[in-house]
This record gives C-alpha cells, structure tokens and sequence, in this order.
C-alpha cells in the first residue's frame, strides 16, 4: 500500500488527516520541499503553532475545512492585543505583540491557507476577506557624514581585518544589504564582468 505524505504524517502523529496540525506539518514538509529558507520555515512552523495551540484552547474548529474569517481575526486580535499569549514563560510573550510582529502572523498564516486552497485541501479560504493589518511605517534615518566618517576611521589600520572591515562598511552602505545578506554572500554571487 502507498503512502501518500499527509497519510505518513497522521499515521506516524495519530492526528485526523484534515486537522490544522496535520496540515501544519504537511505545509511545513512542503516549504522544506520548495527550499525555503530555513527562518523562514522557522518563522511558519511558531506561527502555526502559536495558531493550533490558540484554536485548542480557545475551543475553536481544529479541522482546517471548519475554519472562518472569524476564527482568524480572533487570532490574530488575541495576538495584537493579550499580553501573557501562548501560555509561555517567555518575556516576549509578556507584552502586547507590535504592529510588525501581527503583520509577520498575517503573512504566514496567508501563505499557509493559500496553499491549503491551492492543494484542494479546504473549498473556501477563510483568508480572501482579511485585510491586512496596518503597519507602522518606520523612517530609518541615513547616517549624518560626520557618523560614516568615524565608522572608516575606525578600520583605517593596514591590517587584513582594518581592510575586511572597511569592505564590508563600503558594501553595507553603498548597497543597503542587510547584515543577514551580507554575511551569506558567496563568490558565486558576484558579477564578475
């Protein structure tokens, strides 16, 4: 007898085949399979998490085909604003999530009900009526001259880390790469023409 993947994972995790944890960790199985970065299946999986762990204790449907627009914006008030969220000993949990942190748990709960819809797995998207919350919109203020001047001075030395330091300052502010980006840059990456 064939497996299908959802059939390993309720077989294996003895959970009903349409559950949100179920499909949690298909999703989860197909994101490692589309070679999404690994934070960001990091980022998913607490999402979805932090999604079942309040849909069981708030009683709500845990069947994915049960779930409603309402449903979600539950959630994702409970999350903007409860403090003391997930039943967790973490102090980031302790205070009332920031705009941008409700806006990571919209977008990856999007994504994750996209998918259910594009894989057939629920008739209806709960997701298609939710807008997406509001952001706070930041300003990053640019460095003043004098402030980029004393960053180079600081690695004005002739030493090979005087030298790494002063590259790496040049691409940071000339390309606006994050430091994320710059640390998994690889020769490859670089056009050598």
């Amino acid at each position: 007898m064939v497996q299908t993947t959802v059939d390993a994972l309720t077989i294996n995790h003895l959970v009903a085949m349409d559950s949100l944890q179920s499909m949690a960790k298909g999703y989860l199985l197909n994101c490692r399979c589309e070679n999404k970065s690994p934070k960001t299946i990091e980022i998913y999986g607490m999402v979805l998490d932090n999604l079942i762990w309040f849909f069981e204790h708030k009683n709500l449907p845990t069947q994915v085909q049960n779930i409603t627009t309402t449903n979600i914006r539950e959630f994702l008030w409970y999350l903007a604003s409860e403090e003391h969220r997930w039943g967790s000993s973490n102090p980031s949990a302790w205070r009332k999530a920031s705009p941008t942190t409700v806006h990571i748990y919209y977008r990856s709960m999007k994504t994750f009900f996209n998918w259910l819809k594009r894989e057939d797995l629920i008739s209806n998207n709960p997701y298609s009526l939710i807008k997406p919350p509001k952001q706070e919109k930041k300003v990053i203020q640019a460095l003043a001259t004098i402030e980029i001047q004393r960053l180079f001075e600081a690695c004005e030395g002739k030493t090979m880390y005087d030298v790494r330091n002063k590259a790496i300052l040049s691409v940071l502010l000339d390309s606006g790469l994050r430091i994320s980006e710059l640390t998994n840059l690889k020769y490859e990456d670089f056009d050598q023409t």
